[in-house]
């Protein structure tokens, strides 16, 4: 069985006068396939919260006084789901369904195929000295450190994100760059003119897992990501190396059921 973490508030004491409490009731479903969930889901609906098994063929029930919340139900494996405005009015009993959709990879790439996923500027490209997957990783200066007033990039090339939901990006970064000044960058754009930072590095030369949102990317047509190393004249050093990209979402492309890993939690 997953682990599913949180404090869960008990809801009102079975004390409460009668009819002093509302109800809401229903059941948790794979968006995709229709079926109950075969793990645990965590439910919260304002600070009352419960642990649902739709497995075992039960629904979930919170019981909480008259008012408007917000009901949040996440499972491991899934895209969590947030519902607003739920209205409830003692003693009455109200119905919402909850179905979330699966997660899964959409791209993965350790550099060991080389750059068939990119568009790389000059002199991006692998390195095969420093990586976190055998045989390579992926760096802005394969061979040395990295030139003054550098601006170049390693970009993906251009993702159909459409229907997908939780867009979010994973990758490790060795980032040795004079501090405060010469920079690693990952930005987005839609368009290939506007670019948006989401992050960046300096000074950093150690093997880090970084875990981005990539939520602005939902459902677009045209996705594009890019790592930027730009420098300035003064001082140079061996650079940006990336390794084990891990693009994943939810969605109707993910199929049934979720990738194994993140079925087993690491959403």
């Amino acid at each position: 069985m997953v682990a599913v973490t949180g404090r869960l508030t008990p809801t009102p004491s079975k004390s409460s006068p009668p009819g002093s409490t509302a109800r809401l009731a229903g059941s948790i479903s794979n968006a995709n396939t229709g079926s109950t969930l075969a793990v645990p889901a965590r439910v919260q609906l304002g600070n009352y919260a419960t642990l649902a098994m739709p497995a075992a063929g039960s629904s979930y029930s919170l019981r909480a006084p008259s008012g408007s919340y917000t009901l949040e139900v996440s499972a491991a494996g899934y895209a969590p789901k947030t519902l607003t405005g739920i209205n409830l009015a003692a003693p009455a009993t109200a119905q919402r369904n909850v179905a979330l959709s699966p997660l899964c990879t959409l791209l993965a790439d350790d550099a060991s195929a080389g750059l068939a996923n990119f568009s790389a500027q000059a002199p991006w490209g692998l390195g095969t000295t420093r990586f976190v997957s055998a045989p390579a990783a992926f760096t802005d200066s394969p061979g040395g450190d990295y030139a003054a007033n550098a601006n170049t990039a390693l970009s993906l090339v251009p993702l159909d994100l459409r229907d997908v939901t939780h867009a979010r990006l994973k990758f490790q970064s060795w980032c040795d760059t004079e501090a405060g000044f010469d920079r690693g960058r990952v930005e987005i754009s839609t368009d290939g003119s506007v670019w948006t930072e989401i992050w960046s590095c300096s000074a950093n030369a150690a093997w880090t897992e970084v875990d981005l949102d990539l939520g602005a990317l939902d459902d677009q047509s045209s996705a594009l990501i890019r790592f930027r190393l730009t420098s300035d004249a003064a001082v140079q050093r061996e650079g940006w190396s990336i390794d084990d990209l891990v693009l994943s979402g939810a969605g109707a492309v993910c199929g049934g059921v979720p990738d194994a890993l993140f079925a087993n939690g690491f959403e």
